[in-house]
Order: structure tokens, then sequence, then C-alpha cells
């Protein structure tokens, strides 16, 4: 039995009835669990190494991602489990803490004190300024294909963030494993740039989703609508969503729907006055609406001019089409595969 087995029979072990349920070794790093009825479940072990989201990466690289894979560590960051969990991905630790539904047995618990159980606020918690620089890290490597992240203060000036919230968002994308320990020279590098995208893409939906609202157009097609909102907002305003998409990267015919984002500096009253000058109101809800979100000017910053249009960030796009769904997500995996490479 290798060490990856004996440790995870270990902690197994101390969480099923030992009277009722038999663990067997079985080939290629397996665990069998045969429990009374004479069912069997078969647990096909990989190990994480420390545990932090670029050794649980790594590991999930080499597996075959079927039910029965279990990702076992030394422990789990927060940002690991959730990394896992959102995949559906069983887990367990040498400490004992874990995750496991197969068949009927269904575990979760943890040790105290363990890296798994900190709290998001202190690992896993995606801050504004760690989403944005995030974002800007991602753009500076598929523009320039160089790995290497670009110097605090250069993100700081893009991301409009204080040097000091964007050395605290470094480090969180360092101890997230998304970007490498400083080398002898303090040079750090992006790592594994794909799967950041695919867990930031999650992460930057969900804080939009909280602040945006709604508007539709009065008169006119929504083409029009983003002409008018391009000349009125101009400098102050990107462009996001399946008309975009269709845009810099057909794929779909006659697509619905687009979104914008605003700068934040622009206040409720004044933005409500040029809305309506342009043909534009406000709308709970409805297939016509169009998203409007106000953010910081670093997710502006972020995006490029592609036909004829201010855009926010390729990835962003990306982000948004995979947030609507359908149809929307493979114009996303098109965009990805034709724009953003990675």
């Amino acid at each position: 039995m290798s060490n990856i087995e004996q440790a995870a029979r270990s902690v197994l072990r101390s969480a099923l009835p030992q009277a009722q349920i038999d663990l067997v070794a079985d080939h290629d790093h397996a665990l069998l669990i045969r429990l009374p009825e004479g069912l069997e479940y078969r647990l096909r072990l990989t190990w994480a190494g420390a545990g932090y989201p670029r050794d649980v990466n790594q590991a999930l690289l080499r597996a075959r991602l079927d039910r029965d894979l279990v990702v076992v560590a030394e422990q789990l960051s927060s940002g690991s489990r959730d990394l896992l969990e959102a995949r559906d991905i069983n887990w367990l630790t040498v400490d004992g803490s874990m995750r496991l539904r197969v068949g009927p047995i269904a575990i979760e618990r943890q040790r105290p004190g363990s890296r798994s159980g900190q709290s998001r606020s202190t690992i896993g918690a995606w801050t504004p300024s760690l989403v944005i620089v995030a974002e800007h890290v991602m753009v500076a490597f598929r523009r320039s294909g160089a790995r290497a992240i670009p110097p605090l203060r250069d993100l700081a000036q893009r991301s409009s963030f204080s040097l000091g919230a964007v050395s605290q968002a470094v480090r969180g994308l360092v101890e997230r494993g998304w970007i490498s320990t400083p080398d002898r020279t303090g040079a750090r590098a992006l790592v594994e740039p794909g799967l950041l995208l695919d867990q930031w893409a999650e992460e930057a939906t969900a804080a939009g989703r909280r602040q945006r609202q709604r508007i539709t157009t009065l008169w006119g097609s929504q083409e029009e609508a983003m002409e008018a909102l391009q000349r009125e907002f101009t400098g102050e305003i990107a462009f996001s969503g399946r008309l975009v998409a269709q845009r810099i990267a057909p794929h779909s015919t006659a697509p619905r729907g687009f979104s914008c984002y605003l700068t934040q500096t622009i206040a409720r009253e004044d933005l409500s006055r040029r809305l309506r000058a342009i043909g534009l109101a406000s709308r709970s809800s409805g297939d016509d609406s169009i998203s409007l979100t106000q953010v910081r000017r670093g997710v502006l910053s972020a995006g490029e001019r592609r036909a004829g249009l201010d855009l926010v960030s390729l990835e962003r796009v990306y982000a948004d089409l995979l947030a609507i769904g359908g149809r929307a997500e493979d114009e996303a995996q098109f965009l990805r595969e034709t724009l953003i490479g990675y």
C-alpha cells in the first residue's frame, strides 16, 4: 500500500463505522469501500501536496476527472476547497478534514485549526481589488505572451487602486497559487493562466450581479442604443455581451443583448438625465433590457477598442457570456479559442 493510500485509509477509517464498512486497497492508488449490502465503491486517489490551488490544479491536470476521484493533500486552503467543490470533486486531508459523497455515504468534516477551516475572509474572499488586479495580470499576459507580471506600480496605475491595495491583491493571488512567489530577482510569474481565467470568471460575474441595474431603449434597436451610449459616454463606458461578441468574434446568428460598464464617478441623477436624453430609461426586467453596471475606472482601463466600440477586456466579455448561459456559452468558448488564446 502506497503512502497516499495509507494516509487516505487512516482518515477514512476514523470517519467510517468500522464494524459495518471495509476499506480495501485496490491497484493504481485506489481504495475500495465495501458496504454490508455487498455494494462496492472505488475511490481513485490523487495527491495534491501542500493543498494550495496551484497544487490542486496540477493534480487535476494529471488525473482523470471522474466521479470516483478523491484529491488527497496535507491540508487544503479555502480557495482549493472552493475550486474542488465547484467541480463536485471529493477531497480529504491528512489532518482529518474531508468532503466525501459516494453512494449512500456523505461526510463533511473539518478539523479545528486546519488550513481548510480558515474563513473565506482570510483566504477565499475575492475583494474588488483582487478581481481587478487579476484581470489586469491576465490581460498583460494575453497581450505580451509573457508570464512575468507587470511591476506593482504599473498595476496600481492601470487598476486605479493604491500601491498598498495592489500589493495585498498580489499577495492574495500568490496565496491561491495563481502567481509564483518572487524569485531571487524579485520577479513574479503567472501560474496556469487558463485555470485562473476559469475561477476569475465566476468571481467577476458574481461581484457584478450585486451592482447591476437594467435599462431599456425607448425607441430604436439595441444596436442603435449601443451606438448612442458610445457617443454620449465616450471615455466613461465600455461594452460587453452577446452583441459585442458577434462584432468581434461572430459565431451565432442574430444574438440579442449587451451590457455596459460605466465609471462609478457619474452621479445617479446625472446618469438618469443623460440616459433619458438618448432614449433610454430604467427597467426592472425584460428580454430587451440592457445590463448597466457602474465600476471603478480600473475595469475600463483593462479594455480595448475593437469594431468601433470601447470594450471591457476580452476576459470580462468571456465571463459575461458564461454568466448568460445557453447559446452564449458556445459564444464564450469560441471567443476564448479565437481571441483570448489560453
